[in-house]
Protein backbone atom coordinates (compact mmCIF):
# COMPACT_ATOMS: atom_id res chain seq x y z
CA UNK A 1 0.00 0.00 0.00
CA UNK A 2 2.89 2.41 0.74
CA UNK A 3 4.43 1.86 -2.70
CA UNK A 4 1.03 2.33 -4.35
CA UNK A 5 0.53 5.65 -2.56
CA UNK A 6 4.03 6.76 -3.56
CA UNK A 7 3.47 5.81 -7.20
CA UNK A 8 -0.04 7.25 -7.37
CA UNK A 9 1.27 10.64 -6.24
CA UNK A 10 4.08 10.60 -8.80
CA UNK A 11 2.14 12.24 -11.70
CA UNK A 12 1.23 15.24 -9.52
CA UNK A 13 4.81 15.53 -8.29
CA UNK A 14 6.17 15.37 -11.85
CA UNK A 15 3.68 18.04 -12.95
CA UNK A 16 4.72 20.25 -10.02
CA UNK A 17 8.45 19.77 -10.77
CA UNK A 18 7.87 20.46 -14.46
CA UNK A 19 5.99 23.69 -13.68
CA UNK A 20 8.82 24.79 -11.38
CA UNK A 21 11.41 24.00 -14.07
CA UNK A 22 9.46 26.05 -16.64
CA UNK A 23 9.23 28.92 -14.16
CA UNK A 24 12.98 28.76 -13.45
CA UNK A 25 13.83 28.69 -17.15
CA UNK A 26 11.49 31.62 -17.72
CA UNK A 27 13.31 33.61 -15.02
CA UNK A 28 16.68 32.71 -16.56
CA UNK A 29 15.49 33.86 -19.98
CA UNK A 30 14.32 37.14 -18.46
CA UNK A 31 17.76 37.58 -16.92
CA UNK A 32 19.40 36.81 -20.26
CA UNK A 33 17.17 39.39 -21.96
CA UNK A 34 18.19 42.10 -19.51
CA UNK A 35 21.83 41.12 -20.03
CA UNK A 36 21.35 41.30 -23.80
CA UNK A 37 20.06 44.84 -23.52
CA UNK A 38 23.11 45.75 -21.44
CA UNK A 39 25.51 44.00 -23.82
CA UNK A 40 27.76 46.26 -25.81
CA UNK A 41 26.84 46.26 -29.46
CA UNK A 42 29.74 46.12 -31.85
CA UNK A 43 29.92 46.64 -35.58
CA UNK A 44 31.54 43.88 -37.61
CA UNK A 45 31.41 42.43 -41.10
CA UNK A 46 28.92 39.58 -41.49
CA UNK A 47 31.57 37.55 -43.36
CA UNK A 48 33.93 37.75 -40.40
CA UNK A 49 31.18 36.85 -37.90
CA UNK A 50 30.12 33.82 -39.94
CA UNK A 51 33.68 32.54 -40.40
CA UNK A 52 34.50 33.05 -36.70
CA UNK A 53 31.37 31.15 -35.64
CA UNK A 54 31.88 28.26 -38.07
CA UNK A 55 35.57 27.98 -37.14
CA UNK A 56 34.71 27.92 -33.41
CA UNK A 57 31.97 25.26 -33.71
CA UNK A 58 32.90 21.75 -32.60
CA UNK A 59 32.10 19.63 -35.63
CA UNK A 60 32.12 15.85 -35.65
CA UNK A 61 34.44 14.19 -38.11
CA UNK A 62 33.63 15.09 -41.71
CA UNK A 63 30.90 17.64 -40.89
CA UNK A 64 32.93 20.81 -41.52
CA UNK A 65 33.57 19.77 -45.13
CA UNK A 66 29.81 19.80 -45.76
CA UNK A 67 29.34 23.41 -44.66
CA UNK A 68 29.78 25.99 -47.40
CA UNK A 69 29.87 29.73 -46.90
CA UNK A 70 28.82 31.93 -49.81
CA UNK A 71 29.37 35.65 -49.24
CA UNK A 72 27.37 37.17 -52.07
CA UNK A 73 27.31 40.51 -50.27
CA UNK A 74 29.44 41.46 -47.29
CA UNK A 75 27.82 44.00 -45.01
CA UNK A 76 28.29 45.32 -41.50
CA UNK A 77 25.99 44.38 -38.67
CA UNK A 78 25.58 45.97 -35.24
CA UNK A 79 25.39 42.98 -32.96
CA UNK A 80 27.13 41.14 -30.13
CA UNK A 81 29.81 38.78 -31.49
CA UNK A 82 29.15 36.44 -28.56
CA UNK A 83 25.41 36.14 -29.19
CA UNK A 84 25.82 36.05 -32.97
CA UNK A 85 28.04 33.01 -32.51
CA UNK A 86 25.45 31.34 -30.26
CA UNK A 87 22.67 31.88 -32.80
CA UNK A 88 24.76 30.13 -35.48
CA UNK A 89 25.80 27.38 -33.03
CA UNK A 90 22.13 26.71 -32.30
CA UNK A 91 21.27 26.51 -36.01
CA UNK A 92 24.20 24.16 -36.64
CA UNK A 93 23.39 21.86 -33.73
CA UNK A 94 19.69 21.75 -34.68
CA UNK A 95 20.56 20.93 -38.28
CA UNK A 96 22.66 17.96 -37.20
CA UNK A 97 20.22 16.83 -34.49
CA UNK A 98 17.19 16.86 -36.79
CA UNK A 99 18.76 16.34 -40.20
CA UNK A 100 21.42 13.78 -39.45
CA UNK A 101 25.19 13.82 -39.58
CA UNK A 102 25.43 13.66 -43.38
CA UNK A 103 23.46 16.77 -44.27
CA UNK A 104 24.94 19.64 -46.23
CA UNK A 105 24.63 23.20 -44.97
CA UNK A 106 24.96 26.40 -46.98
CA UNK A 107 25.32 29.78 -45.28
CA UNK A 108 24.73 32.65 -47.70
CA UNK A 109 24.85 36.40 -47.14
CA UNK A 110 23.04 38.81 -49.45
CA UNK A 111 20.89 41.94 -49.19
CA UNK A 112 21.41 42.38 -45.42
CA UNK A 113 20.33 38.78 -44.81
CA UNK A 114 22.06 35.61 -43.80
CA UNK A 115 20.40 32.43 -45.04
CA UNK A 116 21.21 29.18 -43.24
CA UNK A 117 19.93 26.27 -45.36
CA UNK A 118 20.30 22.53 -44.89
CA UNK A 119 19.12 19.56 -46.92
CA UNK A 120 17.89 17.60 -43.90
CA UNK A 121 14.38 16.25 -43.39
CA UNK A 122 12.67 19.65 -43.22
CA UNK A 123 10.01 20.73 -40.74
CA UNK A 124 6.36 19.71 -40.85
CA UNK A 125 3.92 22.48 -41.82
CA UNK A 126 2.01 21.96 -38.55
CA UNK A 127 5.18 22.60 -36.53
CA UNK A 128 6.54 25.58 -38.48
CA UNK A 129 4.37 28.27 -36.79
CA UNK A 130 5.56 27.12 -33.34
CA UNK A 131 9.30 26.54 -33.70
CA UNK A 132 10.23 29.88 -32.10
CA UNK A 133 7.89 29.32 -29.12
CA UNK A 134 9.64 28.54 -25.85
CA UNK A 135 9.34 24.88 -24.81
CA UNK A 136 8.00 23.77 -28.20
CA UNK A 137 9.91 20.75 -29.43
CA UNK A 138 9.39 17.67 -31.52
CA UNK A 139 12.64 16.14 -30.31
CA UNK A 140 13.30 13.85 -27.39
CA UNK A 141 16.76 15.38 -27.09
CA UNK A 142 15.67 19.02 -26.83
CA UNK A 143 13.59 21.13 -24.49
CA UNK A 144 12.46 23.79 -26.97
CA UNK A 145 14.51 26.76 -25.82
CA UNK A 146 17.13 27.19 -28.57
CA UNK A 147 15.10 28.75 -31.39
CA UNK A 148 13.14 30.91 -28.95
CA UNK A 149 16.47 32.15 -27.63
CA UNK A 150 17.64 32.84 -31.21
CA UNK A 151 14.51 34.94 -31.83
CA UNK A 152 15.02 36.81 -28.55
CA UNK A 153 18.63 37.61 -29.51
CA UNK A 154 17.73 38.67 -33.05
CA UNK A 155 14.88 40.91 -31.85
CA UNK A 156 17.07 42.47 -29.17
CA UNK A 157 19.51 43.55 -31.87
CA UNK A 158 16.70 44.96 -34.06
CA UNK A 159 16.96 41.99 -36.40
CA UNK A 160 14.55 39.27 -37.47
CA UNK A 161 14.67 35.49 -37.92
CA UNK A 162 12.24 33.44 -39.97
CA UNK A 163 12.08 29.88 -41.23
CA UNK A 164 10.95 28.20 -44.42
CA UNK A 165 10.94 24.43 -44.77
CA UNK A 166 9.70 21.58 -46.87
CA UNK A 167 9.51 17.87 -46.23
CA UNK A 168 9.56 15.06 -48.74
CA UNK A 169 11.74 14.40 -51.76
CA UNK A 170 13.33 17.88 -51.94
CA UNK A 171 13.36 18.46 -48.18
CA UNK A 172 15.16 21.45 -46.72
CA UNK A 173 15.09 23.90 -43.83
CA UNK A 174 16.13 27.51 -44.34
CA UNK A 175 16.47 30.13 -41.64
CA UNK A 176 16.69 33.74 -42.81
CA UNK A 177 18.33 36.24 -40.46
CA UNK A 178 17.57 39.80 -41.55
CA UNK A 179 19.70 42.66 -40.23
CA UNK A 180 19.04 46.39 -40.47
CA UNK A 181 21.55 48.50 -42.40
CA UNK A 182 24.26 49.96 -40.17
CA UNK A 183 24.20 53.72 -40.16
CA UNK A 184 27.60 55.17 -40.93
CA UNK A 185 28.84 57.66 -38.37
Amino acid sequence: KGLYNLLSGLPQELKKQSAQAHQTIGMLLTAVKSNLVATDFTIFAISKGVREAVNAYHFSEGQRAKVSIEIKEDFDIRFSRHYFRHVLFNLLSNAYRHGGQNISITITTDNHCLTFRDNGQGIANKDLPHIFDYFYTTSRAGVGIGLGFCKLVMNTFDSQISCHAQQGEDAYTAFVLAFPPVKKR
